[in-house]
Order: structure tokens, then C-alpha cells, then sequence
């Protein structure tokens, strides 16, 4: 599965300078967006996982990232659920997730 649909966030975006910018804001700043989110999953404060994997979800959905932004969604469930037993493999899958994309979306930057 792809991690993105390239066509679909440049069209989103409106042109591929917007795009390309997008993605190196991105890039730079989603390892420090899930940062914090480890906190509270760690710490089971369910209020504020369910926000931050929502906020994660929002960057994830403009860039058409949908097996990405269903990770951020199964995290937020789990969080709304409060189900600690889902929260830490829910957590893991958005890493994996993310990490595959940013890998994808590194190979797009020029």
C-alpha cells in the first residue's frame, strides 16, 4: 500500500511549491510531534492522547497519508476508549507507520 497519493496532495497543496514546502515542514517537525505523544501514552493520559494523535492525524490527512493517518485514528480510538491495552501497539503502528512515509516523502523532496 502506498504510504501517500502524491497526486491527491498536490492537488490539496495547489501547486508543487506549496507541496514541496509542505513536505519539508513536515519532515522536520514530525519526529518532535510524536515526542509528544509518547508522554501521555506512557503515562495512560487518555484526554491527551486522543488531542495529540488528532493533531498528528490533521498533518497526516493534507498529505493524503492514509495508512499513516489510520494509525493516528486507531491511537485516538483507543484513547477515546480508554484502552490502555491497545494504546502502546496503537503507538507503535503510528511510529511504523510514519516512519515509512517519511522515508517515501524523502525520496520527493528536491
Amino acid at each position: 500500500m502506498e504510504t501517500y497519493n502524491r497526486d491527491m496532495a498536490l492537488q490539496c497543496f495547489g501547486d508543487e511549491a506549496i507541496f514541496q514546502a509542505a513536505v519539508g515542514t513536515f519532515l522536520e517537525e514530525i519526529d518532535s510531534m510524536l515526542e509528544k505523544v509518547r508522554h501521555p501514552v506512557e503515562q495512560r493520559i487518555f484526554e491527551e492522547v486522543k488531542e495529540k494523535a488528532h493533531w498528528v492525524k490533521g498533518g497526516l490527512v493534507y498529505l493524503h497519508a492514509t495508512p499513516s493517518a489510520d494509525a493516528a485514528r486507531e491511537l485516538e480510538i483507543a484513547a477515546e476508549l480508554e484502552n490502555g491495552d491497545d494504546l502502546d501497539p496503537a503507538y507503535q503502528k503510528l511510529l511504523g507507520e510514519v516512519e515509512r512515509l517519511k522515508r517515501s516523502l524523502e525520496a520527493t523532496v528536491l
